[in-house]
């Protein structure tokens, strides 16, 4: 009784899958590729339901431009997106969401710093003041969740915080903070040690001693934590390209 128990509710689980399963036509407009999805079989789930495999890739190239790992050990969330001439020097943290987007000018992300959750990395093609209009964020930096910023430079040892906007062409030194939610203007120099706040950001505090003792080990604990990720997915997000070989092969994982 049990056993006829369990089938039948298998059976109605399935139905329900079934039922808001999305329609196979609307699938292949959503493909990021030339393929199509109906030209190769598709995994079936535990249930014997189609599984979508998604094709989006993290690391996306723009003509000539290639987005590049130092080293292997940065952690890019699966639906971000790293696009153009973008570098991640070694150990950093790309959130879900995150768009880094290196197609007008560079970006170059320094050792052990993070890019929080939807944060977004803009470029501008020059900037009025004649600087390049590239970002650069320093080692051991930590831009919080939902960030945007373009065409800046953000010293070593820096914190932005949550929901802050770094607009072109501003600086910030080593050692500093932008407090959250802040708007940090077009231009701005925020100097070594000092914290800034507000729309539009002003000078707030200094950082003290004990405050600056807490840069490294909190870049640090993000990317202990980005390592539990790192080894849940291929770094290519390729997956589904041996999942598709499998299954022509008929075999069914």
């Amino acid at each position: 009784k049990m056993i006829a128990n369990r089938v039948k509710n298998v059976a109605v689980l399935r139905a329900v899958i079934n039922s808001i399963r999305p329609n196979e036509s609307f699938v292949r407009e959503l493909s990021t590729t030339s393929e199509k999805t109906d030209t190769k079989p598709m995994l079936k789930d535990f249930f014997g339901v189609d599984e979508i495999v998604s094709r989006h890739r993290p690391m996306i190239k723009i003509g000539d431009k290639v987005p590049k790992k130092d080293f292997e050990t940065s952690f890019v969330a699966p639906n971000a997106c790293v696009i153009g001439e973008v570098e991640l020097y070694d150990n950093n943290t790309i959130g879900y969401g995150a768009v880094l987007r290196g197609d007008l000018s560079s970006i170059f992300i320094g050792g052990l710093s993070s890019v929080g959750d939807k944060t977004v990395i803009n470029t501008v093609s020059t900037l009025s003041t004649g600087f390049p209009a590239k970002v650069i964020i320093g080692h051991f930096t930590t831009i919080e969740a939902g960030c945007t910023l373009t065409s800046c430079i953000v010293g070593n040892l820096c914190k932005v915080g949550l929901g802050s906007v770094i607009e072109q062409g501003a600086i910030m030194e080593k050692e500093s903070v932008l407090l959250p939610g802040s708007v940090l203007s077009s231009g701005s120099y925020v100097k070594s040690g000092e914290i800034w706040g507000g729309n539009p950001a002003a000078f707030v505090e200094k950082v003290n001693y004990i405050e600056k003792q807490k840069f490294k080990p909190e870049a640090k604990k993000i990317f202990a934590s980005s390592k539990i990720h790192l080894n849940e997915f291929n770094p290519d997000n390729m997956a589904f390209k041996h999942s598709e070989e499998l299954a022509e092969k008929g075999i069914i994982v």
